[in-house]
């Protein structure tokens, strides 16, 4: 769904559209965040938003992983504790800390610094990602690359900000970092995609 939304943005290209997206996903937030609709959700859903808006809600169950993450990025400090020096990552403390919350190993581990870099890192295979695909005369291959670009801001700024408790735990990997097989290879393949078409954008044209 939101890379529908984000394609249709793309090309429609209009504010009032934006605005009217951005005012139904706000208005979304802030309806499951009312008390009175969050009781008709299952009980695990209830703990998730409960932890996220209370980190200190159920610290040693719902919300332990959120608690365990926020430590060791806040320990990391600006240049961080060093390489397999983390307490909170190396001692397991943070379970997840392979797939949902792998961005709190650096962050420990490496600091401000470490964390500055992925965040760069990223943003700048997104920014190419985005370019390549608005550059690509192919009208499939533009979409498809865009919708891979969509999906991986999602999927940062979703990964990094459940490591920060700025986001709700929803168990999304961070892509090339967090572990997995099959994810990693979908990236691979689909970054051979966008590599593929920027390599053979004058023969599209």
């Amino acid at each position: 769904v939101l890379v529908l939304f984000g394609l249709v943005l793309v090309v429609a290209n209009k504010r009032k559209f934006a605005t009217t997206i951005i005012t139904i996903a706000l208005s979304i937030v802030v309806a499951l965040g009312s008390k009175e609709l969050i009781h008709y959700l299952p009980e695990h859903q209830q703990k998730r938003i409960k932890a996220f808006v209370d980190p200190s809600y159920e610290p040693l169950k719902g919300s332990y992983n959120l608690v365990q993450s926020l430590l060791a990025v806040g320990s990391g400090g600006f240049l961080g504790k060093g390489p397999f020096s983390g307490t909170q990552t190396q001692l397991q403390y943070v379970y997840a800390q392979s797939s949902d919350f792998v961005f709190s190993i650096p962050a420990e581990e490496f600091g401000f610094v470490g964390s500055i870099s992925i965040i760069i890192a990223f943003f700048i295979l997104i920014r190419r990602t985005i370019k390549i695909g608005l550059e690509t005369p192919s009208i499939f291959l533009k979409f498809a690359i865009l919708s891979y670009s969509i999906m991986l801001i999602f999927h940062f700024a979703e990964n990094v900000g459940m490591a920060i408790g700025i986001f709700p735990v929803m168990g999304i990997p961070l892509p090339f970092v967090s572990s997995g097989g099959s994810f990693f290879l979908v990236n691979c393949f689909l970054a051979g995609i966008v590599l593929n078409a920027h390599r053979r954008r004058f023969q599209f044209s």
